[in-house]
């Protein structure tokens, strides 16, 4: 691997991706490493006893840009078991990102079983990219969504996905969903017109802001467009329905969740990653 070149950790599951799961996946890595030093590295984590001269067990075969599959063992059998063995192989390999689908489940079977993509996301410190099962299709990648709550936090997640667009010359839409209470509590503010005009400031604000953001990223070279949502009521709607309006291939965000929001299915990232059609792409604050 030459020294400018990037690795991207493909996490497979071979037992349990269907044709279509790694075609999409493949997809996407096609669009995303072209004409970039990219280098896609799969790697099937097994089970500490599991038997790997099965006949269903169907690795990648080595092509061009991606490596042949590795295999490697998990210490234990359990889900966290797995996923360390995952996030070790890519802090070894220096992954720029890590690239996992995650399976249809419904709410009560992700609650019991628990999902390995989830839970890397959710532990994870490198940038990861999660393709769920509504991307399907040929995989165009021609627009970048970035999805941004303004924080702090959030600025890695932004500088991160903006760094990337420009290096394809991929335009980009930032968007801000504004979350308010629609109950219009006018008690707080004396009148329902002094409720609309702290809605209306507040709203001014996050333009404002939002603006400053994307007048420093033109400065890096892609085509930017920034838009604010009034939505107060589902945010992850929002996001998916403007990324398939605007015919993004990729939707770029912070994960604004803790482990305990995310348990409870609260994080606005899980549920974009569960109702996109295309693939989302995860920015922690603390990657390296």
């Amino acid at each position: 691997m030459g020294k400018s070149e990037r690795t991207i950790l493909w996490g497979i599951d071979p037992r349990r991706d269907g044709a279509a799961a790694r075609a999409a996946v493949a997809g996407f890595l096609k669009a995303w490493t072209r004409g970039q030093a990219l280098r896609v590295e799969p790697v099937y984590v097994a089970g500490p006893d599991e038997d790997l001269a099965e006949p269903t067990l169907d690795l990648p075969p080595r092509q061009d840009g991606v490596a042949a599959t590795r295999v490697v063992r998990a210490e234990h059998a359990s889900l966290s078991g797995r996923v360390d063995a995952l996030l070790g192989e890519a802090e070894r390999a220096q992954a720029a990102v890590i690239v996992v689908s995650t399976h249809a489940k419904g709410r009560l079977e992700r609650l019991v079983l628990g999902s390995f993509a989830e839970e890397a996301l959710l532990r994870a410190t490198r940038p990861i990219v999660i393709v769920n099962p509504n991307v399907t299709g040929p995989f165009r990648l021609e627009r970048v969504l970035v999805a941004t709550d303004l924080k702090d936090a959030s600025k890695r997640a932004f500088d991160a996905a903006l760094d990337e667009a420009a290096r394809r010359g991929l335009p980009t839409t930032i968007v801000r969903v504004a979350r308010f209470d629609r109950d219009r509590p006018d008690a707080a503010f004396g009148s329902p017109e002094g409720y609309d005009q702290a809605l209306a400031d507040y709203i001014a604000g996050e333009r404002a802001r939002l603006e400053s953001w994307a007048a420093a990223a033109r400065r890096r070279g892609p085509q930017v467009e920034a838009t604010v949502i009034e939505d107060g009521d589902d945010p992850a709607r929002a996001i998916v329905e403007l990324a398939q309006k605007r015919r993004c291939g990729l939707i770029a965000m912070a994960p604004h969740a803790d482990r305990l929001d995310a348990a409870v299915g609260g994080s606005v990232t899980r549920q974009v990653i569960r109702g996109a059609a295309c693939p989302v792409w995860v920015v922690h604050a603390e990657a390296p």
